[in-house]
């Protein structure tokens, strides 16, 4: 682990946006991003439900896929994916080490931690021979660190207000950012929720501007939920029905931004049917079955929040179960909007006693003192404690919710879970 050590202590670097370091690096290292079928996906959410089934229904197909997200859940090997798996920890600790010793050497500029960990990942997928790349844009897109890629399609899920400070704070503007992943004569999808309105026009200003080709975002026929949210589609152009392996209502618009970037790839219809029933992606709408049962989510942000009341609401109706107890397990950071997710969250359990606020192992996390002065609540020393007094709250028929942040929608997974993790990131 003593590559991601070192990594880990770029993290003073903070965020920095720009591509021409990236841009310098990898040109040291042979341009390896220039290697690949590269599908670009971007969004403020959606973005990596989108990514993970693209590339499950790619290796449906027979492809050999390299997925790379962020941030990771419990392992940093979860960033750089290579058909469905964790990248091997010996390959990518190789991999930071040539990185970050070209940077130390003088060879490379100096790095962020996410621009190091990306030059890693494609000298990852070098080393595996892999042949597709799904690339998770990390935040906007224009300057992004991903963004020095030839893309044979882009994708932008969704666009809301988030990382304000950074991108802008309008709808507009964070569509422009989100947009600079687009190129010219590229094809691109639009998540249905872009279909018109101040986000779509920011994104057609730029695509016209740089010469994209949008394409129409394919039809998907609902036939119902299962008692997990999980919708059932139906798809008559490609001729296939298939439960979706991902929760929610909004997994629909997802699925259907999918099948449009695996269709501009010429993905078979009975590999992208396949891919979409069988892609996991951990901690959204993630229910794990106990006595009582948790509902992980990974919502951070009001329109998340907003998809995360509407499948405990799909799941009540489709269970018809009477009203059991319920509790809420939260956390956020605090560059967040917290405030709008508390007042929403409040129509799912109002009672403040049922309310445990944590923090998860993160320099910007929102105090829990805080958050329960905002929203009334109780106050724990850590996550496993919050579950531990949300569990006991509720009783053995209850339900409780943990979200607010990826990073304790993590901690809450590993104690229920058990999983393995890596030393903590502190970001």
């Amino acid at each position: 682990m003593r590559a991601i050590e070192r990594l880990y202590a770029l993290v003073p670097s903070g965020i920095v946006l720009g591509l021409a370091t990236v841009r310098d690096a990898l040109a040291h290292f042979g341009d390896p991003q220039t290697r690949f079928r590269v599908a670009h996906i971007a969004g403020t959410n959606g973005k990596g439900s989108t990514s993970a089934m693209v590339a499950e229904s790619l290796a449906r197909a027979g492809r050999r896929v390299g997925l790379y997200t962020s941030p990771h859940l419990h392992r940093f090997a979860e960033r750089v994916r290579c058909d469905g798996r964790e990248a091997d920890e010996a390959l990518l600790e190789r991999s930071i080490a040539r990185v970050l010793d070209a940077s130390e050497a003088g060879a490379i500029p100096r790095l962020t931690l996410f621009e190091a960990t990306t030059i890693a990942a494609w000298l990852v997928f070098d080393a595996m021979d892999v042949e597709d790349v799904v690339l998770e844009v990390g935040l906007g897109g224009r300057l992004d660190a991903t963004n020095v890629c030839d893309p044979a399609v882009c994708a932008i899920s969704s666009i809301g207000l988030d990382h304000m400070a950074l991108l802008g704070d309008t709808v507009p503007q964070i569509a422009r950012e989100k947009a600079g992943i687009l190129k010219t004569g590229v094809p691109f999808v639009l998540g249905p929720k872009l279909s018109e309105g101040p986000a779509r026009e920011a994104i057609d200003e730029v695509a016209s501007r740089v010469g994209a080709v949008r394409t129409d975002t394919p039809a998907l026929a609902l036939e119902g939920f299962d008692a997990l949210a999980r919708a059932t589609v139906r798809s008559e152009e490609g001729g296939w029905r298939a439960t979706l392996g991902l929760a929610g209502a909004h997994q629909l618009d997802n699925a259907r931004t999918a099948v449009g970037v695996l269709r501009a790839l010429s993905v078979p219809e009975a590999a992208i049917a396949e891919g979409l029933a069988s892609v996991r992606w951990p901690a959204r709408l993630e229910w794990v079955e106990g006595a009582p049962s948790v509902l992980v989510d990974a919502a951070h942000n009001a329109d998340g929040t907003r998809v995360l009341l509407e499948a405990l609401a799909l799941v009540h109706r489709a269970r018809e179960a009477p009203s059991h107890a319920r509790a809420i397990v939260f956390g956020a950071s605090s560059d967040k909007r917290w405030r709008e997710s508390l007042e929403l969250l409040a129509t799912f359990c109002p009672e403040p006693d049922r309310w445990f606020f944590c923090a998860a192992n993160l320099s910007r996390a929102t105090a829990p003192s805080e958050l329960a002065e905002h929203r009334g609540g109780v106050a724990c020393a850590s996550v496993r404690e919050a579950l531990a007094m949300a569990t006991r709250a509720v009783g053995p028929d209850g339900v409780v919710v943990v979200c607010g942040s990826i990073f304790v929608a993590a901690a809450a997974r590993a104690v229920l879970l058990g999983e393995r993790e890596d030393p903590p990131l502190g970001l």
